[in-house]
Protein backbone atom coordinates (compact mmCIF):
# COMPACT_ATOMS: atom_id res chain seq x y z
CA UNK A 1 0.00 0.00 0.00
CA UNK A 2 1.30 3.54 -0.71
CA UNK A 3 2.45 5.54 1.78
CA UNK A 4 0.52 8.48 1.21
CA UNK A 5 1.09 10.50 4.88
CA UNK A 6 5.19 10.24 3.86
CA UNK A 7 5.05 11.35 0.27
CA UNK A 8 2.76 14.44 1.76
CA UNK A 9 3.45 14.68 5.16
CA UNK A 10 -0.17 14.37 5.66
CA UNK A 11 -2.15 12.37 8.12
CA UNK A 12 -4.57 10.55 5.55
CA UNK A 13 -6.98 9.79 8.20
CA UNK A 14 -7.26 12.87 9.55
CA UNK A 15 -8.18 13.81 5.78
CA UNK A 16 -10.24 11.43 5.51
CA UNK A 17 -12.80 12.36 8.28
CA UNK A 18 -12.50 15.83 6.98
CA UNK A 19 -13.66 14.35 3.43
CA UNK A 20 -16.58 13.36 6.00
CA UNK A 21 -17.15 16.62 7.37
CA UNK A 22 -17.29 17.81 4.10
CA UNK A 23 -19.95 15.77 2.49
CA UNK A 24 -22.22 16.01 5.58
CA UNK A 25 -22.18 19.77 5.09
CA UNK A 26 -22.89 19.42 1.58
CA UNK A 27 -26.11 17.51 2.41
CA UNK A 28 -27.37 20.06 4.96
CA UNK A 29 -27.41 22.92 2.12
CA UNK A 30 -29.01 20.48 -0.15
CA UNK A 31 -31.90 20.29 2.15
CA UNK A 32 -32.30 24.04 1.86
CA UNK A 33 -32.91 23.48 -1.51
CA UNK A 34 -31.68 26.93 -2.58
CA UNK A 35 -30.40 27.14 -6.37
CA UNK A 36 -27.89 29.78 -4.67
CA UNK A 37 -26.38 26.53 -2.84
CA UNK A 38 -25.55 24.18 -5.83
CA UNK A 39 -21.63 25.96 -6.64
CA UNK A 40 -20.92 25.08 -2.93
CA UNK A 41 -22.32 21.79 -2.63
CA UNK A 42 -20.63 20.57 -5.36
CA UNK A 43 -17.69 22.04 -4.29
CA UNK A 44 -18.08 20.37 -1.01
CA UNK A 45 -18.01 17.24 -2.67
CA UNK A 46 -15.08 18.03 -4.65
CA UNK A 47 -13.51 18.46 -1.57
CA UNK A 48 -14.88 15.62 0.00
CA UNK A 49 -14.08 13.63 -2.95
CA UNK A 50 -10.35 14.38 -3.05
CA UNK A 51 -9.86 14.33 1.19
CA UNK A 52 -11.15 10.31 0.66
CA UNK A 53 -9.44 9.07 -2.50
CA UNK A 54 -6.26 8.63 -0.94
CA UNK A 55 -8.21 5.76 1.65
CA UNK A 56 -11.65 5.10 0.23
CA UNK A 57 -12.07 5.23 -3.71
CA UNK A 58 -14.40 3.83 -3.43
CA UNK A 59 -16.40 6.74 -1.21
CA UNK A 60 -14.48 9.14 -3.14
CA UNK A 61 -16.16 7.78 -6.45
CA UNK A 62 -19.52 8.52 -5.27
CA UNK A 63 -18.85 11.86 -4.08
CA UNK A 64 -17.15 13.00 -7.24
CA UNK A 65 -20.43 11.80 -9.31
CA UNK A 66 -22.44 13.64 -6.33
CA UNK A 67 -20.30 16.79 -7.24
CA UNK A 68 -20.12 16.20 -11.14
CA UNK A 69 -24.43 16.48 -10.52
CA UNK A 70 -24.43 19.54 -9.02
CA UNK A 71 -22.06 21.71 -11.52
CA UNK A 72 -24.14 20.31 -13.78
CA UNK A 73 -27.04 21.64 -12.37
CA UNK A 74 -25.32 25.21 -12.08
CA UNK A 75 -23.87 24.86 -15.72
CA UNK A 76 -20.81 24.50 -14.20
CA UNK A 77 -18.01 22.87 -16.90
CA UNK A 78 -15.99 21.28 -14.20
CA UNK A 79 -18.45 18.67 -14.06
CA UNK A 80 -16.88 16.64 -16.53
CA UNK A 81 -13.86 16.13 -14.27
CA UNK A 82 -15.47 15.08 -11.76
CA UNK A 83 -17.99 12.58 -13.63
CA UNK A 84 -14.30 11.21 -15.21
CA UNK A 85 -12.94 10.45 -11.78
CA UNK A 86 -16.20 9.07 -10.64
CA UNK A 87 -16.24 5.54 -12.64
CA UNK A 88 -19.97 6.63 -12.97
CA UNK A 89 -21.16 8.64 -15.56
CA UNK A 90 -24.25 10.82 -15.04
CA UNK A 91 -27.07 10.79 -17.88
CA UNK A 92 -26.16 13.67 -20.64
CA UNK A 93 -25.96 13.38 -24.01
CA UNK A 94 -22.27 13.66 -24.26
CA UNK A 95 -21.89 10.37 -22.05
CA UNK A 96 -24.35 8.77 -24.31
CA UNK A 97 -21.71 9.12 -27.19
CA UNK A 98 -18.64 8.50 -25.45
CA UNK A 99 -18.16 4.96 -25.89
CA UNK A 100 -19.53 4.37 -28.92
CA UNK A 101 -16.38 4.42 -30.82
CA UNK A 102 -13.11 3.68 -30.01
CA UNK A 103 -11.86 5.25 -33.45
CA UNK A 104 -9.43 7.99 -33.07
CA UNK A 105 -9.99 11.12 -34.69
CA UNK A 106 -8.67 14.26 -34.68
CA UNK A 107 -5.28 14.96 -33.00
CA UNK A 108 -5.48 11.15 -32.46
CA UNK A 109 -7.89 11.30 -29.53
CA UNK A 110 -11.06 9.44 -29.24
CA UNK A 111 -14.63 10.50 -28.75
CA UNK A 112 -14.24 10.75 -25.00
CA UNK A 113 -10.84 12.14 -25.19
CA UNK A 114 -12.25 15.24 -27.79
CA UNK A 115 -15.58 16.00 -25.11
CA UNK A 116 -13.40 16.11 -22.61
CA UNK A 117 -11.04 18.43 -24.13
CA UNK A 118 -13.34 21.02 -25.54
CA UNK A 119 -15.25 21.19 -22.26
CA UNK A 120 -11.73 21.04 -19.74
CA UNK A 121 -10.26 23.91 -22.33
CA UNK A 122 -13.34 25.75 -22.43
CA UNK A 123 -14.38 25.57 -26.23
CA UNK A 124 -17.78 25.68 -27.85
CA UNK A 125 -19.38 22.73 -29.04
CA UNK A 126 -18.43 23.02 -32.14
CA UNK A 127 -14.60 24.36 -32.05
CA UNK A 128 -11.75 21.94 -32.62
CA UNK A 129 -8.97 21.78 -30.69
CA UNK A 130 -5.68 23.96 -32.10
CA UNK A 131 -2.62 22.32 -30.96
CA UNK A 132 -0.82 25.60 -32.30
CA UNK A 133 -2.51 27.96 -29.95
CA UNK A 134 -1.00 28.93 -26.66
CA UNK A 135 -4.40 28.56 -24.29
CA UNK A 136 -3.82 27.33 -20.86
CA UNK A 137 -6.22 24.89 -19.23
CA UNK A 138 -7.96 23.97 -16.24
CA UNK A 139 -7.15 25.13 -12.69
CA UNK A 140 -3.44 24.05 -12.72
CA UNK A 141 -3.56 26.54 -15.84
CA UNK A 142 -1.05 24.33 -17.87
CA UNK A 143 -1.11 24.39 -21.55
CA UNK A 144 -3.49 22.33 -23.60
CA UNK A 145 -0.73 20.96 -25.81
CA UNK A 146 0.99 19.60 -23.26
CA UNK A 147 -1.77 17.43 -22.50
CA UNK A 148 -2.41 16.71 -26.12
CA UNK A 149 1.22 15.89 -26.58
CA UNK A 150 1.29 13.95 -23.11
CA UNK A 151 -1.59 11.82 -24.12
CA UNK A 152 -0.47 10.78 -27.93
CA UNK A 153 2.73 9.72 -26.47
CA UNK A 154 0.82 7.28 -24.42
CA UNK A 155 -1.55 6.09 -27.31
CA UNK A 156 1.62 5.95 -29.42
CA UNK A 157 4.11 3.57 -26.82
CA UNK A 158 4.56 0.13 -27.33
CA UNK A 159 6.37 -2.26 -25.16
CA UNK A 160 9.63 -1.63 -27.99
CA UNK A 161 9.61 2.00 -27.74
CA UNK A 162 8.91 2.24 -24.09
CA UNK A 163 11.72 4.13 -22.91
CA UNK A 164 12.57 7.53 -21.47
CA UNK A 165 12.68 9.54 -24.70
CA UNK A 166 9.35 8.22 -25.67
CA UNK A 167 7.67 9.97 -22.54
CA UNK A 168 9.13 13.47 -22.37
CA UNK A 169 5.87 15.84 -22.79
CA UNK A 170 4.08 13.00 -20.33
CA UNK A 171 6.58 13.72 -17.63
CA UNK A 172 7.07 17.00 -18.14
CA UNK A 173 2.95 17.15 -17.56
CA UNK A 174 2.89 15.06 -14.22
CA UNK A 175 6.19 17.29 -13.06
CA UNK A 176 4.02 20.31 -13.46
CA UNK A 177 1.24 18.53 -11.61
CA UNK A 178 3.55 18.29 -8.68
CA UNK A 179 4.79 21.38 -8.60
CA UNK A 180 1.34 23.10 -7.30
CA UNK A 181 1.72 20.34 -4.31
CA UNK A 182 5.24 21.15 -3.64
CA UNK A 183 4.43 24.82 -3.59
CA UNK A 184 1.40 23.99 -1.06
CA UNK A 185 3.47 22.09 0.80
CA UNK A 186 6.14 25.14 1.33
CA UNK A 187 3.55 26.87 3.44
CA UNK A 188 4.29 23.69 6.38
CA UNK A 189 2.06 25.98 8.75
CA UNK A 190 -1.03 26.20 6.66
CA UNK A 191 -0.21 22.40 5.06
CA UNK A 192 0.19 20.76 8.01
CA UNK A 193 -2.93 21.57 9.54
CA UNK A 194 -5.07 21.43 6.36
CA UNK A 195 -5.65 25.13 6.92
CA UNK A 196 -7.07 27.34 3.83
CA UNK A 197 -8.47 26.49 1.09
CA UNK A 198 -6.38 23.77 -0.63
CA UNK A 199 -6.47 20.43 -1.76
CA UNK A 200 -3.52 18.03 -2.01
CA UNK A 201 -4.49 16.63 -5.67
CA UNK A 202 -6.25 18.45 -8.16
CA UNK A 203 -9.48 16.74 -9.79
CA UNK A 204 -7.92 17.06 -13.30
CA UNK A 205 -5.16 15.61 -12.50
CA UNK A 206 -7.31 12.45 -11.33
CA UNK A 207 -9.01 12.54 -14.47
CA UNK A 208 -6.01 12.42 -17.09
CA UNK A 209 -4.79 9.94 -15.20
CA UNK A 210 -8.16 8.37 -16.31
CA UNK A 211 -7.64 8.79 -19.85
CA UNK A 212 -3.92 7.65 -19.70
CA UNK A 213 -5.07 4.61 -18.16
CA UNK A 214 -7.85 3.78 -20.26
CA UNK A 215 -5.04 3.82 -23.11
CA UNK A 216 -2.46 2.05 -21.45
CA UNK A 217 -5.01 -0.84 -20.69
CA UNK A 218 -4.77 -1.14 -24.67
CA UNK A 219 -1.85 -2.15 -24.84
CA UNK A 220 0.68 -4.91 -22.69
CA UNK A 221 2.02 -1.96 -20.84
CA UNK A 222 1.40 -1.00 -17.54
CA UNK A 223 1.65 2.00 -14.90
CA UNK A 224 5.09 0.27 -13.53
CA UNK A 225 6.31 -0.22 -16.43
CA UNK A 226 5.80 3.60 -17.12
CA UNK A 227 7.39 3.79 -13.41
CA UNK A 228 10.41 2.05 -14.70
CA UNK A 229 11.26 3.56 -17.36
CA UNK A 230 10.90 7.21 -16.31
CA UNK A 231 12.36 9.70 -13.41
CA UNK A 232 9.40 11.18 -11.67
CA UNK A 233 8.63 12.20 -8.16
CA UNK A 234 6.54 10.79 -5.93
CA UNK A 235 4.14 13.39 -5.92
CA UNK A 236 3.87 13.09 -9.28
CA UNK A 237 2.62 9.62 -9.13
CA UNK A 238 -0.19 10.18 -6.96
CA UNK A 239 -2.94 11.08 -9.50
CA UNK A 240 -2.09 8.05 -11.50
CA UNK A 241 -1.48 5.58 -8.33
CA UNK A 242 -4.91 7.59 -7.57
CA UNK A 243 -6.40 6.37 -11.06
CA UNK A 244 -5.53 3.23 -10.82
CA UNK A 245 -7.48 2.45 -7.55
CA UNK A 246 -10.40 3.87 -8.77
CA UNK A 247 -10.19 1.61 -11.48
CA UNK A 248 -10.02 -1.67 -10.25
CA UNK A 249 -13.30 -0.99 -7.62
CA UNK A 250 -16.49 -1.69 -8.68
Amino acid sequence: MINYNNILDLNIEELDVLGDAYQGYANILIEENKISNLPIIASCFVIAATYKSFLNPKSSMKYFKKAAKYYLEDNNRYWIVCAMCSNDFPSNYLFKHFFISNKLTLNKLSKIEMEFFKNFFNLDSDSKIDNGRPNFAGRLNIPEKLYIDALNEIKQLTPQNLNDSSLVKFTMLFERFSEVTYSLKSDSFHWNLVLGNFIPVEPETIAFSKLVLWNLSQTKIDLEDIFKQIELNEIAKIPLNIALSFSTQR
